[in-house]
């Protein structure tokens, strides 16, 4: 019996504490965490290999300078044309696509705050002042006061009392299988995804300006070209007058040469209809009524009737 009590003695000296089962916990829920993640890591977008003989800046062939960075981001300033680059300007501020596109690019960053808060420890502070009158208590009576051997000297009570009292709490959730590193990576890509949107309807409307307007210079250079080949040809038919009545000339070269000017007043009408489209298609993408630029647009450039 006394064997027995002695065994079973021992073996309660052997278990673990309250402490030390309290450690085993943390530790195997720290391994826990730190071996055991949800899902798996992000490993960027898919590489695509390059066309050959086509190397683009920014890759480990072509690394992508300051310089080269800035003149792709504003790209149309190569061009040489302020006009244009007050254009683009202006589709950049009024176009209501970009608008939307910049609100969910604030959205998915606050989204991304939001989900990195969670991660943190929360604090909260509380403080309390207060202010209370007490009542004032009345003197003792005559006979009292003679009881006391004429002792005037009373207890002095505050009128009044403040109060203040302050608290801070702090609250932290251990991330043990890391779905919150998770739902903080996704936000952050859905942010950067956001971005790249942005970015992208960006590049599109620049690309659009620069096409119409490099559409319409083209065409008002070709205006400009047929305008000229139709004054030649007009002098060149009245020269074939004079020698008709000269007596130099048959008929027949004037027909030949009255077929050649319609022929090119046929193809210089449709070059007119081409511009007024792409003066109202600039003026869409600007955001302003169409005919509001012709004014600004002109007739071409400056060096097109010298061609």
């Amino acid at each position: 019996m006394h064997r027995r009590k002695r065994r079973t003695k021992e073996n309660l000296m052997k278990l673990p504490t309250v402490p030390s089962l309290l450690l085993a916990c943390l530790g195997g829920a720290g391994l826990l965490s730190a071996c055991t993640t949800v899902g798996t890591d992000y490993a960027g977008p898919p590489v695509t290999p390059q066309a050959a003989g086509f190397a683009r800046a920014g890759t480990p062939d072509m690394p992508a300078t300051p310089a080269d960075s800035k003149a792709l981001a504003h790209w149309w300033t190569e061009l040489g044309d302020p006009l244009l680059d007050q254009l683009v300007d202006r589709a950049l501020q009024a176009n209501p696509n970009l608008a939307l596109a910049s609100a969910r690019v604030r959205q998915a960053r606050a989204s991304l705050r939001s989900e990195q808060a969670n991660g943190k420890p929360k604090g909260s502070a509380t403080a309390l002042a207060a202010h209370a009158h007490l009542p004032t208590l009345g003197s003792g009576s005559s006979n009292d006061s003679a009881s006391d051997g004429g002792n005037n000297d009373s207890l002095s009570i505050p009128s009044s009392l403040n109060l203040y009292s302050v608290g801070f709490d702090a609250t932290w959730e251990i991330d043990l299988f890391g779905g919150q590193r998770r739902a903080t990576e996704a936000a952050g890509a859905a942010a950067e995804a956001a971005e790249a949107r942005l970015a992208d309807a960006q590049l599109s409307l620049v690309a659009e300006v620069a096409q119409a307007y490099v559409n319409l210079r083209s065409t008002q250079a070709q205006v400009a070209l047929s305008n000229a080949a139709i004054e030649r040809q007009q002098r060149s038919l009245e020269l074939a007058l004079r020698r008709v009545k000269a007596g130099t000339a048959s008929e027949l070269d004037i027909t030949r040469l009255q077929g050649q000017l319609e022929t090119t007043r046929s193809q210089a009408e449709p070059l007119g209809a081409q511009l007024d489209a792409y003066r109202d298609e600039l003026a869409t993408l600007v955001g302003v009524a169409p005919g509001a630029l012709d004014a600004e647009l002109g007739a071409g450039p400056a060096n097109a009737a010298a061609v």
